[in-house]
C-alpha cells in the first residue's frame, strides 16, 4: 500500500505543524473537546520586533 500525491502532502504538513488532519467538522469537534486551536495562524511579526 502506498500513499501518494495530495494525501501524502497533507499528512506531512499536518505532522510537521502538529495540527489535526480531517475535515472541518472533525477539526471543530476536536477543538471543542480539547480546548485547543486546531488551525495554524498566519505568520505575523508584532510591531517593534526590530529595535534599532
Amino acid at each position: 500500500m502506498s500513499v501518494e500525491g495530495k494525501l501524502l502532502e497533507d499528512i506531512r504538513a499536518a505532522t510537521k505543524s502538529g495540527m489535526a488532519l480531517g475535515n472541518e467538522r472533525f477539526k471543530n469537534e476536536l477543538a471543542s473537546l480539547t480546548g485547543r486551536r486546531l488551525h495554524a495562524l498566519p505568520p505575523v511579526r508584532k510591531p517593534g520586533w526590530r529595535k534599532s
